[in-house]
């Protein structure tokens, strides 16, 4: 009964009513939930990497945002010789300003936090707000502590500070243990995993380092992670991951072999599967100590591990690689420098394996082996970034005076164009891309950044150069002549509608302005019921049959509007590519 009422007691005093505080007071949220209604009397702290700022209550009034209290919250730190601060108010304004007293950031927080420092070396060196929206819920709670913490860091870009802001899942709580003493904050954060039973969710740790010149960035080099972290000290499967996600294959099965038990008993212990997966779990001992060396992650893992899925979707991709290479103000030096290794298997598993005759000189090359001499040129590579996501585009030419040039967009395909121009100023392009059949599957994107590539080569040239001839190379090594470069369509027959299948026809919900129905007077909630005389039951009958006729063409569609059968005429457009 003394342990009942003392918990109970315990409990009033760390979560009190409104009531109890007065103006000055100091209240927190510990962020648990989106928009908590308890406030705590202690602040949350995160072995003191990350520690929460009290909420001064300035007025029992009633806030703008419905809450019973009004307060602020504020913080600061210094960089670069000057001094920035944060401050909330109503635990959702949030501003950022500098010591001139101008606004760097200015938002409103979705739900409520409190403000958050991120300390190392007992030194502030970032913010965050945020929440763990399993507080108290119990199971993930126990996983992260942040289920999102939007991070602001200030940074140096060109010579100027810029507030970067990032959203994660922070979880170092768990990993604290494996983090070694570091000139450079590192904080982790938790990714998903799936597999079984969702129960995946979370058990991912991916590192990121502050650094003064790029800010908060992952961790993308397994050299560099294991300076700041000793992996060994994490559990034995969260081990095996991290190496599987840099591509440790030789380590990854060394450390498999002999951790076998440990990493399944660390499942087992985790999941509650003994009953289900002792049976399997024997028979990948079996195939994991045949003697055999694997030669591949997917191979270690179809081999040694109850949940496969978890080692082989792990590692890096390499868009991701490339994205975080590309926000660098020194990639060149690194790509071609002490990452010239890696980069040069990315550019060998994009580029079509094949040989062909590239400039009609008789002679069949490796068209891998050019495009990797040309991008790879120290003087003319070039990588950055297309958009603020994984997009980024590389380009290089081989020769001093650039007469061949290669460009190639990574999105989460990877397209690439490799162009010469001859003696006479005549140019032939190659296409490529080991990820689509055909031309007309390139996207639109890739042709508007090939023109914006032209454009900036064109400060050098006199005009932007028209090829005199065109290939494609498609993810067979097939090689198609394009007959002409059209970047906006497809050459495929377009009428320019949104269609469904009905039970009378083919119904349109939406014409496109100015497209070829929309001439010809179609308007929507018809239904095609033939083209050229031709049955249309359903968008199947509607595709074989257009496909037959040729861009330009006049046909005829009978439709069905206001219960009567109609005619109308169209001349079919060339499909956008978009």
């Amino acid at each position: 009964m003394r342990k009942i009422l003392l918990s109970i007691i315990i409990s009033l005093l760390w979560s009190l009513p409104v009531s109890a505080f007065v103006i000055n007071d100091k209240v927190y949220l510990n962020a648990c939930g989106s928009n908590p209604q308890e406030y705590k009397t202690d602040p949350l702290n995160v072995n003191n990497i990350i520690i929460e700022v009290p909420n001064k209550i300035i007025s029992l009034e009633k806030s703008k945002y419905d809450r019973p209290i009004q307060t602020l919250s504020t913080s600061s730190l210094r960089f670069n010789d000057e001094n920035y601060q944060i401050s909330v108010s109503n635990f959702r304004d949030l501003v950022i300003k500098n010591e001139r007293d101008e606004i760097i950031v200015k938002r409103k927080i979705s739900g409520a936090s409190s403000i958050y420092e991120l300390k190392h070396k007992d030194k502030v060196v970032a913010w965050g707000v945020g929440w763990n929206k399993y507080c108290g819920g119990g199971y993930y709670e126990d996983l992260v502590d942040f289920s999102v913490l939007r991070i602001f860091v200030p940074y140096l870009k060109n010579n100027k500070v810029e507030i970067q802001q990032e959203v994660l899942a922070i979880n170092t709580s768990k990993t604290y243990s494996s983090l070694k003493a570091s000139d450079n904050f590192v904080i982790s954060a938790a990714s998903k995993l799936w597999g079984y039973r969702n129960e995946g969710f979370y058990r991912d740790h991916e590192f990121y380092e502050l650094t003064e010149g790029d800010g908060l960035q992952f961790i993308i080099q397994f050299e560099n992670l294991i300076e700041k972290v000793d992996i060994s000290k994490l559990n034995p499967h969260e081990t095996a991951i991290i190496l599987a996600k840099y591509r440790q294959r030789t380590a990854l099965e060394k450390f498999t072999k002999n951790n076998f038990e440990k990493i399944h008993n660390d499942l087992i212990s985790r999941f509650n599967l003994v009953e289900e997966i002792a049976e399997d779990i024997a028979k990948l001992r079996k195939t994991c100590f045949s003697g055999k060396s694997f030669s591949s992650i997917s191979e270690i893992a179809e081999n040694c591990y109850i949940l496969p899925d978890w080692i082989t979707e792990v590692p890096i991709i390499f868009q991701r690689w490339l994205s975080h290479y590309a926000r660098l103000e020194n990639s060149n030096k690194l790509l071609l420098g002490k990452n010239k290794s890696d980069l040069e298997d990315i550019i060998s598993l994009v580029v079509p394996d094949i040989k062909i005759d590239l400039w009609d000189e008789g002679e069949k090359i490796s068209l891998k082996q050019e495009v990797l001499a040309s991008i790879t040129h120290p003087v003319n590579f070039r990588l950055k970034m297309i958009d603020n996501d994984w997009m980024s585009a590389m380009q290089g030419c081989m020769y001093q005076f650039c007469s061949q040039k290669v460009f190639i967009l990574f999105d989460l395909d990877v397209y690439g164009l490799i162009r010469r121009e001859d003696i006479n100023g005549k140019e032939d392009w190659v296409f490529f891309s080991r990820y689509e059949d055909s031309y007309a599957d390139l996207p639109k994107k890739f042709f508007d950044e090939v023109l914006v590539w032209q454009k900036e080569a064109s400060v050098y040239e006199d005009q932007i150069k028209k090829p005199g001839r065109i290939r494609f190379i498609n993810n067979d090594g097939k090689i198609f002549e394009i007959q002409n470069l059209n970047s906006d369509t497809l050459g495929k027959p377009w009428i320019g509608i949104k269609i469904q299948d009905n039970e009378l026809g083919v119904f349109i919900p939406y014409v496109h302005r100015g497209s070829p129905a929309d001439k010809s007077g179609l308007m929507k909630k018809d239904i095609i019921i033939a083209f050229n005389n031709e049955e249309v039951k359903n968008i199947e009958d509607l595709d074989r049959i257009k496909f037959k006729h040729e861009i330009g063409e006049e046909v005829s569609l009978k439709i069905i509007r206001n219960n009567q059968v109609i005619e109308k005429k169209l001349i079919l457009g060339d499909m956008p590519r978009d």
